[in-house]
């Protein structure tokens, strides 16, 4: 026994070791690639090259500029777009090095984007539901509550903070995004949907989200053309949300109350869990796996009374999880997440692809379990809850650009403020000493997590910020414009994971849960995120905030009114059956829908 606990000590300590190890290798890295300041930037610039003469002439160069500028094109880079540049400056990458390695550059750039969606994706769905789920619990909200805020706002985190990261760098990704993910989910989702399965759907559900959906867009549609956005906008679309909220609470609620009131109440419940009983295990399966990663939507929600704890149980049957690894519906649904954290320092049992993305982020999977603690006692670790006293701070340095400031040579030789290491090592072993010996109460679980919870926002916002500075970075070498590339690269980057979930889900026999996700989600990406953004450019600026739309922009905005308006008529029309033939024509529409963009492409490009 005594051997047992020495040998856990040591891996515990070795853990720890690589952790900070990691963190100073990361942040060293990041202290010797970064200028200190935009003075030290112009006057190390000057001193590198002498083919660029920044007070010659009057011309005012912008990042764009780059494939017109006849001089040293690394060192304009460095310069003009310092700003456009997230923790890793990828057009200097590209421009610093030899012409005929730039393709290579290329390559390990779209690697680097898929591996920014992997880790954004991650970070979602195994930290920050997990702390939403957390808080749900300690807030002790009714599940229909939970449901529409925290479970809805975890699942629409990767798009939610991706147009904040846009709208906050001043791009036109955040629009394209919007749009063109709207366009994808409602056009080419729905389409295989419907194809797959000629989905029935319930009218009142149905005509609600889409109907707001429509209605919401439109009102969008009509601030892209006005071209100015006012402080209240932002308001009213955060404003327009708890309204939706507030309707889906209360149609549930309704329905609960006239279920109850019916004399064969008891039948009907017990032909419900028959029903349950006889479903096949995969269906059961599929909408835990969606529940447990915050992948329903709100009036998805009123779905799930067709099924009881039995289908959960059958699910945990079938996957031999301990006992305490039981699921419930009320919301304590992180126990698989847990789960996964035991067994991430083992190697996955996972495809080739599965295992080299497990292997490459290992090493963020370390830092963000030692960053971001869930306040779940099920979550609880002694390892991690030690390393937080040092990590935290490290990790808001490194991404907030503070690392290494006033420090000069010794931000390489320690990476970090020599007082805040002296302060926060004393508190990590006092945390891993306590945290092995004494279980924490309800107020630390507390504590942890709302603290897990903003710091799982900080990740989201740092990936983000760099997915939006990669996809600028690829723009500008491309000569492709911000909003090309926000409804194109953006929008299918954060919707196929749509497409594969809904078509899973509408297989496995329940359609309506997937109608409901591809007119539930945007709602929230529409009027949260945008509603957000706007309020943050305008209250905290005190100036309005001015929007040019190209005619890329245009061209979405009219496919995707047309396409929502349709889908109420002919679904309407069709006594709210999605024929498969309008399948067929929503993926023709989408289609056309793209040989548009890339007409558009060509005429901005060549007249």
């Amino acid at each position: 026994m005594k051997n047992r606990g020495h040998g856990s000590a040591k891996r515990s300590f070795c853990r720890a070791l690589v952790c900070l190890a990691f963190i100073m290798i990361i942040a060293s890295i990041s202290a010797l690639a970064r200028p200190a300041s935009a003075s030290n930037q112009q006057l190390s610039f000057g001193q590198e090259s002498s083919s660029l003469d920044l007070t010659a002439g009057s011309k005012t160069y912008a990042c764009e500029d780059v494939h017109t500028f006849s001089g040293d094109q690394c060192a304009f880079v460095k310069h003009y777009c310092a700003a456009d540049s997230g923790l890793i400056n990828h057009l200097a990458a590209y421009y610093c090095v030899q012409p005929i390695l730039r393709i290579a550059v290329i390559v390990l750039m779209s690697l680097f984007l898929v591996f920014i969606f992997i880790v954004l994706g991650s970070t979602a769905d195994k930290w920050f539901c997990p702390c939403l789920e957390a808080i749900s619990d300690l807030l002790r909200l009714p599940p229909e509550v939970a449901g529409v805020t925290f479970l809805s706002f975890g699942n629409c985190a990767p798009d939610i903070f991706s147009i904040l990261a846009s709208i906050g760098s001043a791009s036109s990704i955040a629009f394209g995004e919007i749009m063109g993910s709207g366009c994808f989910v409602g056009l080419a989702v729905l389409g295989v949907v419907t194809i797959a399965t000629k989905p029935k759907l319930q009218a009142g559900p149905f005509l609600r989200d889409a109907g707001i959906y429509a209605v919401c867009m439109t009102l969008f549609g009509a601030i892209l053309i006005y071209g100015t956005v006012h402080w209240w906008m932002g308001f009213a679309m955060i404003a327009l949300y708890f309204i939706y909220i507030l309707i889906v609470i209360f149609g549930t609620v309704l329905r609960w109350i006239k279920a109850r009131g019916r004399p064969d109440a008891p039948k009907r419940h017990k032909e419900l869990m028959q029903g349950a009983n006889d479903l096949p295990l995969d269906v059961g399966e599929d909408l835990v796996v969606r529940y447990q990663h915050g992948m329903l939507e709100p009036l998805l929600l009123e779905d799930m009374e067709a099924f009881d704890q039995q289908v959960l149980d059958q699910y945990e049957e079938a996957q031999k999880l301990p006992p305490h690894h039981k699921l419930n519906r009320r919301g304590n649904l992180a126990s698989r997440w847990w789960h996964y954290c035991k067994a991430s320092v083992a190697f996955p049992r996972q495809g080739l692809f599965g295992k080299i993305v497990y292997v490459i982020e290992l090493p963020l999977t370390v830092v963000r379990h030692a960053t971001i603690l869930p306040g779940d006692l099920e979550m609880y670790h002694p390892v991690f809850v030690g390393l937080a006293p040092v990590a935290i701070p490290a990790f808001i340095a490194w991404s907030q650009g503070w690392w290494g400031v006033g420090l000069h040579l010794w931000s390489v030789l320690i990476p970090f403020p020599l007082p805040v290491v002296l302060l926060c090592v004393p508190l990590a072993v006092a945390a891993f000493l306590v945290s092995a010996r004494v279980k924490p109460g309800e107020i630390a679980l507390g504590i942890m997590a709302f603290g897990g919870f903003a710091m799982a926002v900080l990740w989201l916002q740092t990936i983000a910020n760099e997915l939006v500075a990669l996809l600028k970075a690829f723009g500008t070498i491309l000569m492709i414009p911000d909003s090309v590339l926000g409804l194109t690269v953006l929008a299918w980057g954060n919707s196929v994971g749509d497409l594969v979930s809904d078509l899973s889900v509408a297989r496995n026999g329940s359609p309506e849960m997937a109608f409901g996700a591809i007119f539930g989600a945007p709602v929230m990406n529409l009027l949260i995120g945008i509603g957000i953004s706007f309020i943050s450019q305008t209250v905290l600026t005190g100036e309005n905030l001015h929007i040019v739309i190209d005619l890329h922009g245009y061209i979405a905005m009219v496919f995707l009114l047309f396409t929502l308006w349709s889908h109420l008529i002919v679904i309407s029309i069709h006594k709210f059956r999605s024929p498969r033939y309008w399948g067929v024509v929503s993926l023709l529409v989408y289609v056309l829908f793209m040989l548009c963009q890339l007409g558009a492409q060509v005429i901005q490009t060549y007249f």
